[in-house]
């Protein structure tokens, strides 16, 4: 894990700890579902 850190600039770093944190978010608000029902409805 400290490997990889050091192996990216801190701001690539805060970069995709933000981006991962709103994954999260989405996932836990029930973004999923909604992801869902729009590939449905696209299909």
């Amino acid at each position: 894990a400290l490997l990889f850190g050091e192996a990216l600039s801190p701001l690539q770093w805060a970069g995709g700890v933000a981006i991962l944190a709103a994954v999260l978010a989405l996932v836990r608000a029930g973004g999923a579902a909604a992801d869902d029902a729009t590939a449905t409805s696209n299909a």
